[in-house]
């Protein structure tokens, strides 16, 4: 993965050397607007499988956080 790729170089040569970078994939959800029926997100999807709108609103998966 590029993101791990690049984390280890870049820590390499900083006093946060042998940090270690905790990735979790978690499903994109999204709530339709429309019927309000949540769904996972398959291949960039963005359609409704119960009413097939497009009107849908992202409820997790895009975030990214930094814990320490």
């Amino acid at each position: 993965m590029l993101l791990s790729s690049a984390f280890d170089r870049v820590v390499e040569t900083t006093p946060c050397r042998g940090a270690i970078l905790r990735i979790e994939h978690v499903d994109l959800t999204a709530r339709c607007r429309d019927c309000e029926s949540e769904f996972v997100v398959e291949q960039f999807q963005f359609v409704c499988p119960g009413c097939a709108s497009n009107k849908v609103t992202i409820l997790r998966g895009d975030e990214l956080r930094f814990l320490d």
